[in-house]
């Protein structure tokens, strides 16, 4: 994924490939984690560019 034009990480889907979302409480959370997991593990350090994609239905 890093070494082209990125890739998709899905999360919020359970194991049967239905929906269930990420609490938006915890999604800065989950941001902060996935940048530092990049930053810290990738050689060289990686910088993500992450978006979140709101399915229709979804709440917030």
């Amino acid at each position: 994924m890093a070494n082209t034009e990125g890739g998709l990480v899905v999360f919020g889907v359970d194991d049967r490939g239905e929906i269930i979302g990420i609490d938006p409480a915890m999604r800065d959370k989950l941001e902060q984690f996935l940048v530092q997991c990049a930053f810290d593990h990738g050689v060289p350090p990686i910088a993500p560019a992450l978006d979140w994609v709101m399915l229709p239905g979804s709440d917030g």
